[in-house]
């Protein structure tokens, strides 16, 4: 099973990571250290944060891109859609988006346009999830890191250089 072999290496990894303290990764150790000495941190989350979080977690398929039903003439002469008012051809269901920077269009059948709609549309609640999430984190992290001292700059020091200074 490739599943069982991927596990296994992870595991492995995760075993070189860790440190003496404990089976705590390095990464985790040192953060959390470093904001101790400085931090009385807030163990939990804010509320809201964990509800975005849970949201987050019951999202579905989701797809991007725009989805067009479409309304079109054929061309050919007599035909009803070339007339006054011209009656046209369709419904035509057609779903566009991005790839590799090149807009790609595909025409859909109503049931895949159906499908193609709810996906969208978990999409764009996606987003507006994510932008929610990195709202609160902007706030939150730049509140914990306005509590970390400042760096300290080096006192300066006169010019070593062996050009000589300007006459005034």
């Amino acid at each position: 099973m490739p599943y069982k072999d991927i596990e296994t290496r992870i595991r492995e990894k995760n075993q070189q990571s860790r440190s003496l303290t404990n089976n705590i990764p390095i990464s985790i150790m040192t953060v959390d250290y470093l904001l101790s000495r400085y931090i009385s941190m807030e163990t939990d989350l804010p509320q809201n944060y964990q509800q975005l979080q849970r949201t987050l977690s019951r999202v579905g398929y989701f797809r991007r891109g725009t989805l067009l039903e479409r309304f079109m003439p054929c061309g050919k002469p007599g035909c009803a859609c070339q007339g006054s008012p011209p009656r046209l051809h369709g419904p035509y269901y057609q779903w566009t988006r991005k790839v590799d920077g090149k807009t790609v269009t595909v025409r859909l059948t109503r049931e895949q346009a159906d499908l193609l709609a709810v996906w969208i549309a978990t999409g764009r609640e996606l987003d507006k999830i994510i932008a929610q999430m990195e709202r609160i984190s902007l706030h939150d992290t730049d509140r914990l890191l306005k509590k970390l001292p400042s760096p300290t700059r080096k006192a300066s020091t006169a010019r070593t250089s062996g050009k000589p200074a300007p006459n005034s």
